[in-house]
């Protein structure tokens, strides 16, 4: 058997930013194509391979029925199943038609019924019912309150919103203060352990320093012992070959030894001193070692504290803070309300100085008004009187000239 698809299409869909979102195929263009019984994708090759999938499960409904009545139809009309005209006779017309003739159209299946089967006609729709007055109020009242139920549930949604991004806002405002208490502690604890560190490091400089220029003083008394022995006992020998008489010879040898034992004892008594103030030395560097570690600890307790006590201050801090801030903000809407009191004050004020004025300038306009009436009368009447004198001038001096 062979395998025959029709034409089909397929369809991408993408939103605002550039990705496809839906992808649509197997949609047939010409289910007279191909042996597939106008099925696309793998319900098309399965129907083309004889194991065709139940109908109801790949056609729609008044598909399927339009199916089963054409099969049930087919010795009457002579059409197949799959077939969309009559057999051989469309063939047969477009063989004998002559070339230049315009291609008709095949017949479609609901032609061919029609032609040989009359089909019921639907009934036309009955009319709307016609509502009573009383129906017509309910419906109104029942839209009315439709439409208000409406709005609440708007409004509703409105403030829930509202709540929902104060409830984030506030989130985000608790997150930025912890994380700035967390930075202010950390800043705290790093200050504490770096001014720990300097003052561990000062003591135990100073102390090695004095251990130091104290071992070396020792050695320097030590060596400054030895050399008045040395030179002691050079002064007994040079008495001893400088000498010639054998008894002060004798004494003078009995009095250097005395001097060499002397001097022997004090160098001793030096090394003796030395080791002493070493072993002292040792003592004090393992006191100090000991007040550093006792100081470390202390100081760890210090800053255990101090870091405590920071963070105390920053808790209080931050109640202060949100303290301030919620009196900032009632303040602000007192002020608000303060102001928007004002301005509408201001705004009547305004209008009424605004109509004050406007009545004042009225009134100044109908004053300038009758004024200049009674100005332009005066003016008028003087000029009426100038006029009439004149005309009485020139007929005297026509009579005096006649």
């Amino acid at each position: 058997d062979t395998f025959e698809t029709p034409p089909q299409a397929m369809s991408f869909t993408f939103d605002d930013n550039g990705f496809c979102t839906r992808i649509t195929g197997d949609a047939v263009m010409d289910p007279t194509i191909g042996n597939t019984g106008g099925l696309g994708g793998i319900e098309g090759i399965n129907y083309a391979a004889g194991e065709p999938s139940p109908e109801f499960m790949t056609r729609p409904l008044p598909q399927v029925l339009g199916r089963l009545q054409k099969k049930l139809l087919s010795p009457v009309t002579k059409v197949g199943v799959d077939d969309y005209v009559p057999d051989g006779s469309f063939v047969e017309e477009k063989a004998a038609a002559p070339k230049d003739a315009v291609d008709k159209p095949p017949p479609s299946p609901l032609d061919i019924l029609g032609s040989t089967f009359s089909l019921p006609k639907a009934a036309p729709p009955p009319p709307p019912p016609k509502l009573t007055p009383t129906e017509k109020k309910l419906k109104a009242v029942a839209d009315a309150k439709a439409k208000k139920e409406e709005t609440a549930r708007k409004a509703k949604d409105a403030a829930m919103a509202r709540k929902a991004e104060a409830v984030q806002k506030k989130s985000e405002l608790e997150a930025a203060r912890q994380v700035k208490m967390e930075t202010a502690r950390q800043l705290t604890e790093t200050r504490a352990e770096e001014k720990k560190r300097k003052t561990e490091d000062f003591v135990a400089a100073r102390k090695a320093s004095a251990a130091e220029v104290k071992a070396n003083k020792e050695a320097a008394q030590a060596a400054r012992a030895e050399a008045v022995a040395k030179k002691s006992e050079q002064a007994a020998s040079f008495a001893r070959q400088m000498s010639s008489d054998q008894s002060s010879l004798q004494q003078s040898g009995k009095d250097a030894q005395a001097k060499v034992k002397a001097a022997e004892q004090k160098r001793k008594q030096a090394e003796t001193a030395a080791a002493a103030k070493k072993k002292a030395a040792q003592q004090a560097s393992k006191r100090a070692a000991s007040q550093k570690m006792a100081a470390s600890t202390e100081s760890f307790k210090e800053s255990k504290q101090e870091a405590a006590q920071a963070q105390r201050l920053a808790i209080a801090e931050a109640k202060k803070r949100k303290a301030e801030e919620t009196a900032a903000a009632k303040l602000a809407k007192q002020e608000e309300m303060i102001a928007k009191r004002e301005t509408a004050a201001a705004e009547k004020k305004a209008k009424q100085e605004d109509a004050l004025a406007q009545r004042e300038a009225n009134k100044q306009a109908k004053l300038a008004d009758a004024q200049g009436m009674k100005a332009a009368l005066a003016e008028e009447k003087k000029a009426k009187q100038v006029a009439a004198k004149q005309a009485k001038l020139e007929e005297a001096q026509a009579k005096k000239a006649a």
